[in-house]
């Protein structure tokens, strides 16, 4: 592959003067390919130091600079080719100081110029490419999105649900603030819509995905997408896939929209082979099911033998993942579970959050102490509640209302563990948030202060007053 890179500058150095704007801007896009098709990072590494300050290179990207400012120097199909090339190759390394940026600022005036000409599939090349770029170009994303929420339906005719499902995918995966306009999402929803059953896996679960993280919950694509996935063979399905649709369905779809029998048949699929998820795949299927299915399903039990006959597995979890494997695995006493299994389950769990206790954030920290202060008192490990009580002191005004009253449930849980001080602290915190909680706050409040052995009936008298006023402003 590096040899195919050599002979390829050395042929568009040969043949220079005979190539017009659009030839070099081929052979730029040429040159990123080969980068893109390097075996293993260090192969790319030395095509990308070869390339540096390569003066075939520096003459492409300087006649790039002007094609793109002659709107039709380029078609754009080279257009789009090229500017796949740029975000490549600046990715990689390989434009050096080649592009500066009055060429990125360019690109982004020449795509916003050239929309009415772009296919979508194009417009998607684009996209992705200048998503690809560490400088955020809101204005492109911005005016792309407005296009298409306007687009005659002549710009739509033909589109490929691949298309539409890489766009959403592209958008979701921008920061928030480059998403204003989000009319554009409607009209993508729209094309999609009856046309899941002829799309592929990837594109079926690339879709739901990013409707999910675009935080669209359209639950006539989501059930589509589900009967399309039904009607196949989920064993197809790869790895990728697999978890992506895992991901979408625990927060994009709620379970009475779906297909009947579409969680147990996911389940089947997953619990076939335990083994093709890595760490990620698992706690995302746990957490999943336990959105989909009850917590006696027997995919939780299979789950949990794989998991106690897989310990070296709790070595890789990274710290996002133990929080949320602890929360679902809070609901242990309805997994039907033997006891063996829970013990060592426990245990696997306890020694991975400890692990993982320094790199945990603080609502994390919340979140797994409630959690493990939820199951039964064999299981629990009093040294480690004292650990995740020492982390969380002194940082309870970074947390919401929510995990404020979590964090005093928890501390009213396993109350013999901690100090009579961390508690005081945490009561201290609740009470100056009391003003500005909802009513199933101050029911978790008021559960916890019944629950603890000092008991503070001034702070309960305050608080079930609190909830009354609600329960009788809500009936006014």
């Amino acid at each position: 592959m590096a040899g195919d890179c050599h002979r390829l500058l050395q042929f568009i150095e040969d043949h220079m003067a005979e190539c017009d704007s659009l030839s070099r801007a081929y052979g730029l896009y040429h040159i990123a390919r080969c980068v893109d098709r390097a075996d293993g990072r260090n192969q790319r590494s030395w095509m990308v130091r070869a390339l540096e300050g390569h003066r075939v290179l520096a003459a492409l990207v300087a006649d790039l600079h002007s094609s793109i400012e002659q709107d039709d120097a380029l078609t754009p199909a080279a257009f789009s080719g090229a500017v796949w090339a740029v975000a490549k190759l600046l990715t990689e390394g390989g434009l050096g100081g080649h592009l500066e940026a009055q060429l990125v600022d360019r690109v982004a005036d020449a795509v916003r110029r050239r929309l009415h000409k772009l296919t979508p599939r194009q417009l998607t090349t684009l996209l992705w490419s200048l998503s690809k770029l560490p400088r955020p170009l809101t204005d492109v994303f911005t005016d792309s999105a407005r296009w298409m929420a306007e687009a005659p339906a002549s710009f739509w005719e033909g589109c490929e649900p691949r298309s539409i499902a890489q766009l959403l995918a592209i958008y979701a995966a921008l920061p928030s603030q480059h998403v204003h306009n989000t009319a554009f999402i409607d009209v993508l929803v729209a094309r999609l819509r009856g046309r899941a059953s002829g799309a592929d896996f990837h594109t079926l679960s690339t879709a739901v995905f990013a409707l999910s993280r675009l935080g669209k919950r359209d639950h006539v694509i989501f059930k589509e997408v589900a009967d399309a996935v039904m009607e196949r063979e989920m064993a197809d399905m790869s790895v990728k896939d697999l978890s992506r649709v895992m991901v979408a369905y625990s927060c994009g779809a709620h379970p009475k929209n779906l297909p009947q029998g579409f969680a147990d048949r996911l389940a089947d699929c997953i619990r076939r082979d335990f083994g093709r998820l890595d760490c990620r795949g698992l706690c995302n299927a746990v957490w999943t099911f336990s959105k989909m299915v009850p917590f006696d399903h027997p995919f939780f039990r299979q789950l949990s033998v794989f998991l106690c006959g897989s310990p070296q597995l709790f070595r890789h979890f990274e710290a996002p993942d133990v929080s949320q494997m602890v929360l679902v695995y809070a609901n242990v006493e309805a997994m039907s579970l033997d006891q063996d299994t829970e013990n060592q389950l426990f245990a696997l769990l306890n020694r991975s959050v400890r692990l993982q206790l320094k790199w945990l954030d603080i609502q994390a920290l919340v979140d797994t102490l409630w959690g493990l202060s939820r199951v039964r008192k064999g299981l629990r490990d009093h040294h480690l509640f004292a650990e995740l009580v020492q982390h969380i002191e002194g940082r309870e005004g970074k947390l919401s209302n929510r995990q404020l009253c979590r964090l005093l449930s928890a501390l009213a849980n396993v109350e013999g563990c901690v100090s009579e001080r961390s508690i005081a602290r945490v009561k201290e915190a609740v009470k100056g948030r009391l003003g500005s909680m909802g009513g199933r706050e101050l029911q978790m409040v008021a559960g916890a202060l019944v629950r603890l052995r000092v008991r503070d009936d001034d702070m309960l008298m305050e608080v079930q007053g609190r909830e009354r006023q609600m329960r009788t402003d809500k009936k006014g």
